[in-house]
Parts: structure tokens; sequence; C-alpha cells
């Protein structure tokens, strides 16, 4: 079953995301979530999720990243599994104009 080595992947990227970013400046503002389930009846469903964001405003810059990764299982049979990874740099002219 590979969903414990995801697991432990998953839990090691988000302390790898949110250390810096709470350790080197507290302009760094964000929120995560977490979610797991497990069903049994005729049909056995396991499934796993957490994502991450993180955004960091420093005039004119505007920094934001996000992460998301789910997983899951149908009797046995991976149904699901996805990652996604995505940054954004905004630079305001506003004050240049």
């Amino acid at each position: 079953m590979r969903l414990p080595s995801l697991l432990a992947t998953l839990v090691a990227s988000s302390a790898l995301l949110a250390t810096p970013a709470l350790a080197q400046d507290a302009a760094w503002v964000g929120e995560g979530s977490l979610g797991a389930g497990m069903t049994s009846g005729n049909t056995d469903t396991t499934d796993f999720g957490m994502g991450l964001k993180l955004q960091r405003v420093q005039a004119p810059w505007t920094l934001t990243v996000e992460a998301i990764a789910e997983y899951a299982e149908t009797n046995g049979v991976e149904s699901n599994n996805r990652t996604f990874l995505a940054g954004q740099a905004d630079f305001d002219l506003q004050d240049r104009l």
C-alpha cells in the first residue's frame, strides 16, 4: 500500500514549505488544510488530502505559493493521486505611474 509513504512525503513537504516562511519573515501569512477519511461496506475507500497557501506582501511585490496533494484508494486500488504546486509574483506599478 502506497498510502504510508505518500503521507510521509506530504508531511515532510509541508514542513519544508512552512518552516522557512515562519522563520525568516513575519510578513508571510497563509492557511493550511488537512483531511482524511475511511469508509467500509460494499466499497472500502481511503482518502487523504492536504493544502497549503502562503502569501507575502512587501511593496511593490506580492508573492503567493500554493500546494495541494490528494490521494485515494477504492477497494485497495488507487483511484486518485493528484499534486498541484503554483507560484505567483505580482508587481504593483501604481506608485510609479
